[in-house]
């Protein structure tokens, strides 16, 4: 296993979200995916637009309703736009990920939290109760403009 891969796993373990709604009672699978920083990489702010605006339009054409939010840390000094949406199976969950160009991503089923790598190097971990890697965010720290998340 290369260590940088395994670092970016360990991380990943410890995100938390801003607050997004999921439907505990529904079969589709809740996919939350950053839209930033693509293959783990840090990104300009123009690469992670463009990328956030492929992945938005994307989705749109499939007619996929997506919400915005922050993942990060759990304070969220550190954090990634990212998209929660819903899809019929983990197999489309993969596919949306490959195209975000991201190493990881989150589904979240019956309440659960459990994080898939992409590319299948690593076994889904289930980390949780979503509830437990929910973090409120104050309005003052987000502004949403034409479904983009911006620092303040």
């Amino acid at each position: 296993m290369e260590n940088n891969s395994l670092a970016l796993w360990q991380i990943y373990q410890t995100a938390r979200f801003s607050q997004f709604s999921h439907d505990s009672r529904t079969n589709r699978v809740l996919v939350v995916l950053s839209v930033w920083n693509a293959h783990g990489k840090t990104c300009s702010a123009m690469q992670n637009r463009k990328l956030a605006a492929f992945v938005a339009a994307l989705l749109r054409k499939r007619g996929i309703q997506f919400q915005t939010l922050w993942g990060g840390s759990e304070n969220m000094c550190y954090r990634e736009l990212t998209f929660a949406f819903y899809v019929s199976n983990t197999n489309d969950a993969y596919a949306f990920a490959r195209l975000a160009k991201q190493k990881a991503f989150y589904i979240v089923k019956n309440r659960k939290l459990t994080l898939c790598a992409t590319n299948k190097r690593y076994l889904p971990k289930t980390l949780g109760n979503v509830k437990e890697y929910l973090v409120a965010v104050s309005k003052r720290q987000l502004i949403y403009a034409n479904n983009q998340a911006i620092a303040e």
